[in-house]
């Protein structure tokens, strides 16, 4: 996918953009630890619903950070939680995946006083998040999503397990990376049940290097 002439180059591209992201992780993954505190339905104790209501509000504020982030580009985010695309897609939310960073263009409708319609040039990034912890099928399923969308930047979220269950887990899904076209990211941060406990931990990135045929660790 990189010819060696034009590794230094990507090299520094792909440098950067890892550090946009581990900044954008690290405001999110703060915001959301403040936003919990301060919601007494967060807070509560421990159940699905307010694990399912944890994860939901973590999307939500990582929807905002891209938002923020491409704010002064042609673009719009796609989510469950976004509300800012209702004025021209009133009945679209998702687009397929957690969420879209996608660039917009406008054409023209049929009617005799033409109306500008936007629509997808593209996606910049394709973003899905599971949190189960009980088995890998569902990871696999939502990395196979992520797989048949096109975009330069994918980025899959799950639960922090222990070191060792974690290397095995990116093991396993080293084939499914190696099909990628995509600069492919893996993160693991806390399941939402952990947040406020002993058990908390960093958020974790791991990039898809097909250089070395193996993921690349980065703290954030």
């Amino acid at each position: 996918m990189f010819p060696k002439e034009n590794y230094e180059h990507y090299a520094i591209v792909h440098l950067t953009q890892l550090h946009e992201l581990q900044e954008l992780i690290r405001d999110a993954w703060n915001t959301i630890l403040n936003t919990v505190q301060s919601n007494p339905e967060l807070m509560g104790d421990p159940s699905e619903a307010r694990n399912n209501g944890r994860a939901e509000e973590w999307i939500k504020i990582l929807t905002q950070q891209f938002v923020n982030k491409y704010k002064d580009q042609n673009c719009r985010v796609f989510s469950r939680s976004n509300l800012n695309n209702r004025d021209v897609f009133p009945k679209l939310k998702e687009l397929l995946f957690d969420i879209s960073v996608c660039e917009m263009d406008t054409t023209k409708s049929l009617e005799y006083k033409p109306k500008r319609l936007e629509y997808v040039v593209k996606a910049h990034w394709l973003i899905e998040s599971e949190f189960n912890r009980e088995n890998i099928r569902e990871i696999i399923l939502d990395l196979s999503k992520l797989m048949i969308g096109a975009a330069p930047n994918k980025l899959f979220i799950a639960a922090h397990r222990d070191e060792r269950t974690e290397q095995k887990l990116l093991n396993r899904l080293s084939p499914i990376a190696r099909c990628c076209d995509s600069s492919l990211y893996f993160m693991f941060l806390s399941h939402p049940n952990d947040w406020f406990t002993n058990n908390q931990c960093e958020p974790v990135l791991h990039i898809w290097s097909e250089h070395i045929n193996n993921w690349e660790k980065f703290p954030i």
